[in-house]
């Protein structure tokens, strides 16, 4: 048993060696208490470490259940959310780092979800929309824009592309 977890034992050797004036022993007394103590608190650290990663890990393996594809998602996207969206991604990062805050971790990734989930349904709108915009105005009848139109409107979703006009003149608004 050592020092730290033996207060008595340190005092008495403490005492004892300066006494009887043995300062290299005091002094190696004090070293090993330091030594415990250093030691004590970096398994304190590993151990905080283990829990957080394994946290982390949960959090991560519940989000993937929910939303494939979501860790791959946040690695290859953590420097757009971190220029778009700093407080999350800071919030995000002390959360990945304490063991406490798994429940927290959850409803910050889903947020994170949410955002690079915008983020690619806007650049792949805007990326379609442009699609749009240049076979539209190639087509030359009517009825053909409206199936390309139709067309992008299933594959995409909803566009903010203006159908009921169907005029020649037709042009998309984005």
């Amino acid at each position: 048993m050592g020092y730290l977890n033996d207060p008595r034992r340190n005092v008495a050797d403490l005492t004892a060696a300066a006494e009887a004036e043995r300062w290299e022993e005091y002094t190696q007394i004090q070293s090993q208490l330091a030594v415990e103590s250093t030691l004590s608190a970096l398994r304190q650290a590993q151990q905080a470490e283990q829990a957080a990663q394994n946290a982390r890990q949960e959090a991560l393996k519940q989000m993937e259940e929910r939303h494939p594809g979501f860790s791959e998602r946040l690695q290859s996207n953590r420097e757009s959310l971190q220029t778009k969206r700093p407080k999350l991604a800071e919030a995000i990062s002390y959360a990945e780092n304490d063991p406490r805050s798994q429940e927290v971790l959850l409803d910050l990734y889903e947020t994170a979800n949410d955002v690079l989930r915008e983020q690619h349904s806007g650049r792949a709108a805007q990326h379609s929309g442009r699609q749009v915009d240049s076979r539209v105005n190639s087509l030359s009848s009517s009825s053909a824009r409206q199936r390309l139109i139709q067309e992008f409107e299933d594959k995409y979703g909803d566009m903010p592309v203006d159908a009921a006009d169907s005029s020649e003149n037709v042009k998309l608004r984005y």
